[in-house]
């Protein structure tokens, strides 16, 4: 099988997408920028503040507020992240896929690791049957980088899942992540049985 990828037929294969896309009323993103309200407050109002939410015992400590930030651990917003990334993942292979989804939707959106977070935001999506998100979010994914396959694979797979499959449009995004990893058994799976389909239907 002759798996040489044509741009032009790749192009063509985006551009139907993006058709079909706006055809299905596709939700256009917009930037909201919250707005950080900043209160003056006088160092009794702080005082009172903090005695409602901390307990009397430290209040009472003469190194108060000294000791209260020293106990604090400090957080490591990247660790975190990390490990949620990770845990996102496990989710996926777990068939946990509403979690697995609001995860890489957090982690999308504060920019760590957002190329992988966009492909596994796209890939819950697409086991959720969110055809429109799991295209956007992989089209965006595409946009930073074009030479992994993975997201090249779920945007196949979505295009065959759909109520209406896009079979040519699915061959055409197969046939590149073929390209970019011919070893990948999952991927040369998915293009056979596209290309089973496409001969089923035009049989």
């Amino acid at each position: 099988m002759n798996m040489t990828m044509d741009n032009d037929t790749l192009e063509l294969a985006q551009r139907d997408l993006s058709l079909q896309l706006l055809e299905m009323n596709m939700p256009v993103e917009e930037n909201f920028q919250e707005e950080t309200v900043y209160v003056e407050m006088s160092d009794d109002q702080l005082l009172s503040e903090i005695e409602n939410i901390l307990d009397p015992a430290i209040l009472n400590d003469p190194e108060f507020p000294q000791t209260m930030l020293e106990e604090q651990p400090p957080i490591d917003e990247v660790e975190v992240n990390s490990m949620r990334f990770d845990m996102g993942k496990e989710l996926i292979d777990q068939g946990y896929f509403y979690q697995a989804r609001d995860i890489y939707q957090e982690l999308s959106k504060c920019g760590f690791r957002e190329f992988e977070s966009l492909v596994r935001l796209g890939t819950a999506q697409r086991m959720l049957g969110d055809v429109a998100d799991s295209a956007m979010s992989l089209n965006r994914a595409l946009a930073m980088r074009t030479d992994c396959a993975e997201a090249w694979h779920q945007l196949g797979l979505l295009m065959m899942g759909s109520e209406r499959p896009m079979l040519n449009e699915a061959r055409a995004f197969l046939r590149q992540a073929f390209r970019i990893n011919p070893d990948d058994s999952e991927v040369s799976s998915a293009l056979q049985r596209c290309e089973m389909m496409i001969k089923g239907y035009t049989a």
